[in-house]
């Protein structure tokens, strides 16, 4: 027996210091199940080790996803190199899933360690409702394994960690789970490669439509029932709202560690909605006053994209966008991402390109 023991403790051991290692390959295989395993692959932190570049970590969902190079992180980063063409600018893409609000601030504890010029996350508008919150609440709790046991925070905010229920004990036990996305991606090589793997379920298959399919504009939106629709994009928002309260939180965060955080509420279909009997103007843009009132706070900023889009540019309900619409939402966020970062502190890194080119070139004497 306990050489059984000893055995396995050599064994989790390994598995640590491989994930330590970031072993992108076998990881990466690990996403089919734990789609988040991209914040375990080396190559996804590539560039934000270079200060003298423009770091931007992008945090999303499937939302943000399109054809291989037309993900929304990707066009933003086109939009900002259009406006400022001598920086070196590395945009981070973090994004899975059913990604929400509570993974969002327990990855932002990993983006703070970079010191990145700025983290974009995305406020969409169907995590507020009753019919999402209820479908994927317990998606992926142990991302808490990214964020300290203890935190300190003002009495009247909460801990996404704690509000889930998650107790130290029980986070501490997925500081130790997380090591399982290096078998998992190990068992899911070995399948692949014995041609073993087991056929795409219907929703694997519509996440590979999402990232993969054609940009059809063609207002698929449509598609879903009035009780779906209002179950998922709720009018009346309070404060008291689990997403308000994590905004809060991170916001909170943002502004202790000093890491400019933008904000963006995603455009929903409201050429749609607002044909609902259920749809109410007035507190709508109430709702949006709230969200947006969670974002205050020094280096904390909120853009609210919800109305920007037509009913053509959506390709579904569930906020995944066309093409046309993704590039709109990646040129206001280059708009506003120039203004954060101020045009002095491009031209700051764009002037010390400059003179790295002149020293370089000059003729010594």
């Amino acid at each position: 027996m306990p050489v059984k023991i000893i055995l396995c403790y050599i064994g989790w051991l390994v598995l640590a210091v491989a994930l330590c290692c970031q072993i992108g390959p076998l990881t990466q295989y690990a996403s089919g199940s734990k789609p988040y395993s991209r914040l375990f692959i080396r190559e996804t932190y590539k560039g934000l080790d270079d200060e003298k570049s423009v770091r931007i970590i992008f945090l999303g969902d499937s939302s943000v996803y399109g054809p291989r190079g037309s993900h929304t992180p990707n066009l933003l980063k086109k939009a900002l190199s259009r406006m400022a063409p001598n920086s070196d600018i590395v945009i981070s893409e973090w994004a899975f899933p059913s990604a929400q609000m509570y993974h969002y601030y327990c990855m932002l504890h990993r983006a703070i360690g970079f010191s990145p010029d700025l983290v974009v996350i995305p406020i969409n508008w169907n995590s507020l409702g009753l019919y999402w919150k209820g479908a994927f609440k317990e998606n992926f709790p142990e991302l808490c394994a990214l964020a300290p046991l203890s935190d300190d925070f003002p009495p009247d905010m909460v801990n996404p960690i704690r509000y889930r229920g998650i107790s130290r004990a029980r986070q501490l036990l997925y500081k130790f789970e997380i090591y399982s996305l290096y078998p998992i991606g190990l068992r899911s090589l070995a399948r692949d490669a014995l041609k073993f793997a087991f056929p795409r379920s219907a929703q694997q298959e519509k996440k590979r439509n999402v990232t993969e399919a054609d940009d059809r504009c063609d207002g698929g939106s449509r598609s879903r029932n009035r009780i779906f629709l209002e179950r998922a994009y709720p009018m009346h928002i309070l404060e008291t709202n689990e997403i308000c309260l994590f905004i809060r939180t991170i916001s909170h965060m943002g502004s202790r560690h000093r890491t400019r955080v933008l904000f963006y509420i995603s455009p929903i279909n409201h050429e749609n909605l607002s044909q609902l009997e259920y749809f109410d103007r007035e507190a709508f843009d109430a709702s949006k006053k709230i969200i947006m009132k969670q974002t205050e706070g020094l280096h904390i900023y909120c853009i609210d994209l919800s109305e920007i889009l037509t009913d053509e540019e959506f390709l579904d309900v569930v906020l995944h966008y066309c093409i046309d619409g993704r590039t709109k939402i990646a040129d206001r966020l280059a708009v506003k991402t120039m203004e954060i970062l101020s045009e002095n502190d491009i031209r700051r890194r764009e002037d010390s390109a400059r003179d790295v080119v002149n020293h370089d070139t000059c003729p010594t004497i």
